[in-house]
């Protein structure tokens, strides 16, 4: 096979420097992009890397053009990097061009036969699907970000762009060829009949680390993710608030929309810790010391169920017992390896967490070994992406 990879990844040193990167996101894409080019050897793999930079003033650069952009130095792994005039709306059409003027030249050039694009956003979608028309390049779609408006302040001109751009997305990934999903959900409800996999995520194998117990010398309870209402950070502020009888404080890392919300509670509340957003390396560091990680989504929310939380994997590598709400996407060989909770009520969460605290040292490490176990084992980059690689290559 010879790929086409149309993507926003960026070297990972880079994540918490520019505001429109998703990190989540972005290590997905760096990991599947390192995987695959070990996979494919002798074949041809080309990258083009959208710049994930949020538009002007919230990053400062006006102009990017790089042509070419370092996405793993270990690997050698480099991207092309479309021109774009970073200016609010306008940045929008340049990626759309750009991308398509270097994509097709790829296309005729290298004898590209598959596409896979990041998302199905008109970034991505319109050149994968003009090049598909133009020379019959199958075209795989890694669906992690579906068109749903999670926003509480588009207004305006915005709201109205956006509303153009789900648009758009909702039918292009119903042109897709193939469909790789984090939960069957979304491609049951946006793509009814197209063929496609399950890919919840994975860990990184530069991440695994041996299974070390570390006893916790307090009842601390980490958060990290965005402060965004589908992710439960609210009812989980909330159900802690509650146990101010005990010594459990909550440690919360991360940014989002509901950060002033998270900010007046930790300066009103001792138990409650605001750190801020902080590099990866210092989140599982975070991680491996906590008492207990927690993953409070609500069931109801849409988004919870038609996606898969991307840090849960970094949750169960990380030796930590979990607590999380039972999502659609966590299959049997999930429902021992973690502490499931029916809903993400501040009262529910009270509950698991006084029910945990009672319970003994080797209970706990026990369930925190069983997470490891199916993470590393069965849900690292190189398992995921050989079978997104032999899903890719099937007619």
């Amino acid at each position: 096979m010879s790929i086409l990879y149309i993507g926003f990844a960026i070297n990972r040193k880079y994540e918490t420097k520019y505001k429109g990167i998703s990190v989540a996101g972005n290590k997905m894409q760096v990991n599947f992009l390192k995987e695959l080019n070990r996979i494919m050897d002798d074949e041809k793999l080309s990258v083009i890397s959208i710049f994930p930079i949020a538009a002007y003033p919230r990053d400062k650069e006006v102009i990017v053009n790089r042509d070419i952009i370092e996405i793993d130095e270990q690997s050698g792994l480099n991207g092309y990097v479309p021109f774009m005039l970073n200016i609010p709306f306008i940045k929008n059409l340049y990626e759309i061009v750009s991308t398509y003027r270097i994509s097709k030249k790829l296309a005729k050039n290298e004898n590209i036969d598959r596409i896979v694009i990041f998302n199905a956003f008109p970034q991505t979608a319109f050149t994968a699907l003009k090049l598909k028309k133009t020379y019959g390049c199958k075209v795989i779609c890694l669906l992690a970000d579906l068109p749903i408006d999670d926003s509480i302040k588009t207004r305006g001109l915005q709201y109205f762009l956006r509303k153009v751009f789900d648009s758009y997305t909702k039918k292009a990934i119903k042109k897709m060829d193939k469909l790789i999903v984090l939960n069957k959900q979304a491609a049951q409800d946006y793509a009814p009949g197209i063929p496609y996999m399950i890919m919840e995520g994975a860990v990184s194998n530069e991440d695994i680390k041996p299974f070390i117990w570390n006893a916790p010398k307090e009842h601390n309870i980490v958060f990290t993710g965005a402060l965004q209402k589908h992710n439960g950070i609210v009812e989980l502020v909330e159900g802690i608030k509650r146990l101010k009888d005990t010594d459990v404080c909550l440690d919360i890392y991360g940014d989002g929309e509901f950060r002033d919300y998270v900010k007046e509670n930790a300066a009103k509340y001792s138990c409650i810790h605001y750190h801020g957003r902080v590099s990866n390396e210092v989140v599982q560091e975070k991680q491996r010391e906590a008492f207990l990680l927690v993953n409070p989504r609500p069931l109801d929310n849409y988004i919870s169920q038609v996606t898969f939380p991307s840090k849960i994997f970094e949750y169960m590598m990380s030796g930590t017992p979990v607590l999380t709400t039972k999502l659609n996407g966590f299959t049997d060989e999930y429902l021992d390896t973690m502490f499931f909770i029916v809903d993400n009520s501040p009262q529910t969460i009270e509950l698991a967490v006084r029910d945990i605290l009672i319970l003994d040292e080797e209970k706990l490490k026990e369930r925190a070994q069983k997470a490891y176990n199916l993470v590393t084992e069965k849900k690292n980059w190189r398992v995921q992406t050989q079978r997104m690689y032999d899903f890719m290559g099937r007619d």
